[in-house]
């Protein structure tokens, strides 16, 4: 970063010399600055006031099973499903702040160079708790084998499966019978992207022009927790950890228009940006604990590499104010934006598969890379110099 960093500082100096020096000076930044003037520099500060929309993002999954048997015989059981119910519980995003910055300069035909960055960072906790069985139930031995058969409303709590990994946690085992199941699933997403693009300025009257191209770099990192714990077995956590991360760069293009409002420094904008970021996507999962259900393997891993790329496309509009002061305009912005990124994977990267005949899921569910969207609010205050 701080390579990159002193690179494009480097460039802009040689644009300077190019240009012939500051002079009083007027540029651009991304949007958020088309106002006629000669060559100089920008440089401005903001956020964005966003939340988070996935397409599918599954935290876990509760289902609920009214049993009835009236024998409770474990080698013969006589058990009765009379309803099924399923209810997905999908990982809650809020708004966060996510800051950005940009840097830039124009020559006197309009011709410039800009860098822009900006980061985001969010995570999230969610707990299911499911009260003990209130039912019948026994536990007996049939083929050598512990089996418990109950009568009665049997709840289960299944997490997402990231790489066919999944845990689950139930409110009657073998074992310690009725129990209190406590499910609490975590996650992370965490944004950083930088832009370095060539710019050229159009002006005719109140209407400003700007289209502009270059190179983006793109790291998108997500995270996937689920902790099942029962009162039975208190020190028998079982933890399910999954980690997705891209990291890529790719062509970046934009356009930009602004129209001035008037004769007090009003004026209203719009910016439609598309990029395709090419890398490697990397995902791996880990289920583990004191013992696991049933005695399956523990731990148990999975991780999958693979070569890909993600379309996005980012959309903005809203309204500035400009004051100009000696050779420098201050401006402030508040706009709307919204992106998508496309195929963008998601928390566990997972989703449940049912069979069309029971509402209870496919051990394992399948991979889905999801849509990412990004809406909320834009403000910068920013320098022409």
């Amino acid at each position: 970063m701080n390579d990159l960093t002193r690179r494009i500082l480097r460039y802009c100096w040689m644009l300077c010399l190019l240009g012939g020096g500051m002079g009083n000076a007027n540029a651009q930044a991304p949007a958020e600055n088309l106002e006629q003037r000669s060559s100089g520099w920008t440089a401005g500060t903001g956020l964005y006031v966003v939340q988070p929309y996935f397409q599918n993002n599954p935290a876990y999954t509760i289902f609920t099973q009214q049993t009835l048997d009236t024998t409770l015989d474990a080698r013969n059981p006589q058990t009765l499903t009379l309803s099924e119910t399923a209810r997905r519980v999908d990982v809650r995003h809020t708004m966060s702040a996510a800051p950005l910055v940009w840097l830039g300069y124009e020559n006197d035909n309009g011709l410039g160079i800009r860098v822009r960055a900006w980061g985001f960072q969010q995570g999230t906790s969610q707990t299911a708790v499911l009260s003990p069985f209130a039912g019948a139930f026994n536990v007996s031995t049939a083929n050598g084998q512990s089996v418990i058969v109950a009568s009665g409303l049997l709840n289960t709590v299944s997490s997402a499966t990231p790489l066919g990994l999944q845990a689950f946690g139930d409110t009657l085992s073998i074992r310690y019978g009725p129990e209190t199941t406590a499910f609490t699933v975590t996650t992370k997403l965490a944004l950083c992207v930088i832009d370095l693009e060539a710019t050229q300025r159009f002006q005719s009257d109140d209407w400003g022009f700007l289209c502009s191209g270059g190179v983006r770099y793109a790291n998108l990192d997500q995270s996937y927790n689920a902790y099942d714990a029962q009162s039975g077995s208190p020190l028998e956590l079982r933890t399910l950890q999954s980690t997705y991360r891209f990291q890529g760069g790719g062509p970046t293009a934009a356009f930009e228009l602004r129209r001035t409002l008037g004769s007090r420094g009003f004026s209203a904008y719009g910016l439609c940006r598309g990029s395709i970021v090419f890398g490697e996507a990397e995902q791996n999962a880990t289920f583990f604990g004191a013992q696991l259900r049933n005695d399956d393997p523990n731990p148990q891993s999975a991780s999958e590499s693979r070569n890909r790329g993600i379309p996005i496309l980012d959309l903005e509009t809203g309204v500035e104010y400009r004051c100009p002061l000696g050779n420098t305009s201050f401006f402030g912005q508040l706009g709307f934006v919204g992106q998508q990124w496309f195929n963008a994977g998601s928390s566990s990267r997972s989703t449940l598969l049912n069979p069309a005949t029971t509402l209870r899921p496919v051990l394992g569910g399948a991979p889905l890379d999801s849509n990412l969207a990004l809406l909320g609010l834009a403000v910068r205050l920013g320098l022409n110099y």
